[in-house]
């Protein structure tokens, strides 16, 4: 039954999906089902008295093979169980009938002891063996229902919970697929989700077996089937949980892109006809000058231009380019003083 429609406010969108999930895994208990009876005529207690000595004779028989050969392993048969006794008398046609000279002449009644015996096996060659010899007893009788494949509690339970989840996961991937056709990039849906509602959850076992055209026993699988159906209702408006969509570039600037290498200055580079193990001499201001010198006229210098001292618009540098590339101070203030 499909749950109540939820709100959907402006701006949100709401998706229904259905998905499902089956695996299948070989049989591992079978049962077969065999009926045990008794027959007397005029001797009711003697019906029922027979019926019991022949349940006891098979649970005997079978004793032996519901001990687990290892600890801890399914032992080959794994339950025998036998339903009450149940009494059936019919009257047989008229015909004359003495047992005692005191009893009167009159119909004969059949007495009919019946128990219905159920046998599961987890080992398949012993199931045919105790089978055959089950039938070829007398008054012992194979129903003519076919025999139960299933699996052990263990691991249907295991099998039911990963179909679960598997079947969930594919109506949120749908989901995503129809969000995302809707213009929303996205590889997660949580974080969009406003509200989730799952309905109509079913989950089915069943078992199946291809014969074979030549004869031979074939093993039969069985299969859990789970399907459900879910309704999304989305908030393209709220922020993933944590950074942008994992299809989203970063933006330009970003912090998590690779800094650039820092450049180093012009003037802390090599000149070209230095040697790269020398290091630059130390560089003094420009408009600092020694005490003992009259003071450079500010007023007429422009700044260094590319390594090139400017004063009033014309290059100051005309000899020793070199020792200024260099650092070397007093070639600036020869420079200077000859302009």
């Amino acid at each position: 039954m499909a749950p109540t429609s939820p709100t959907v406010a402006p701006g949100h969108y709401q998706i229904g999906v259905a998905g499902e999930q089956t695996l299948s895994r070989p049989a591992e208990l079978a049962t077969i089902t065999f009926g045990i009876r008794n027959t007397t005529v005029d001797d009711q207690k003697g019906a029922t008295n027979g019926l019991t000595q022949k349940c006891a004779s098979i649970r005997h028989q079978l004793a032996p093979y519901m001990l687990a050969p290892i600890t801890g392993s399914m032992a080959p048969i794994t339950a025998l169980d036998m339903s009450p006794p149940r009494l059936e008398m019919k009257e047989l046609a008229e015909q004359p009938r003495r047992v005692a000279r005191q009893q009167p002449r009159g119909p004969a009644v059949r007495y009919v002891a019946r128990v219905r015996c159920d046998i599961t096996f987890s080992d398949f060659n012993l199931m045919e063996r105790i089978s055959s010899e089950l039938i070829a007893t007398r008054n012992v009788y194979r129903y003519i229902q076919p025999a139960v494949w299933r699996l052990t509690d263990a691991t249907s339970e295991e099998l039911e919970s990963a179909t679960l989840g598997d079947a969930v996961k594919n109506a949120t991937r749908r989901a995503m697929v129809i969000f995302r056709g809707l213009g929303f990039a996205c590889n997660d849906l949580a974080p969009y989700i406003d509200q989730l509602n799952i309905y109509d959850v079913e989950v089915k076992e069943d078992g199946t077996a291809d014969p074979d055209p030549q004869g031979a026993d074939e093993p039969v699988y069985i299969s859990v089937k789970t399907s459900l159906k879910a309704v999304f209702v989305l908030d393209p408006a709220r922020p993933p949980a944590s950074g942008p969509p994992v299809d989203t570039p970063p933006a330009s600037g970003s912090r998590t892109s690779t800094p650039p290498a820092p450049e180093a200055p012009l003037n802390a580079l090599p000149a070209s006809k230095s040697p790269m193990s020398t290091p630059p001499a130390p560089e003094t201001p420009m408009n600092t000058l020694p005490a003992s010198e009259p003071p450079v006229n500010t007023s007429c210098y422009n700044g260094v231009t590319n390594g090139i001292i400017i004063v009033d618009g014309r290059s100051a540098v005309q000899r020793g380019q070199s020792d200024l590339a260099n650092g070397d101070a007093g070639a600036v203030r020869a420079a200077d003083l000859e302009s």
